[in-house]
């Protein structure tokens, strides 16, 4: 993949320390308890990526609707 594999790892390493400091916040609250802030974070862009696979494999529904709520189920399930 090259250089945009390279752009993905460095946006996730740059971003972690952010995601984590947001996550510890809403741990407190009984959210993001079940997976630590990396697979957290690499969960939601795999079910982002692969909504967006399907939608436009298939064209059905809202990408938008599906991918939130998706991400809702996906929320409340790591709770």
């Amino acid at each position: 993949m090259g250089d945009i594999q390279r752009q993905y790892l460095t946006l996730m390493e740059q971003n972690l320390p952010v995601a984590d400091a947001f996550f510890k916040e809403l741990r407190k609250d009984g959210y993001f308890v079940a997976l630590p802030t990396r697979d957290t974070i690499l969960m939601m862009v795999n079910l982002v990526v692969g909504t967006t696979y399907t939608w436009a494999l298939t064209g059905e529904g809202s990408l938008e609707q599906q991918a939130a709520d998706y991400m809702k189920v996906l929320i409340r399930g790591l709770r």
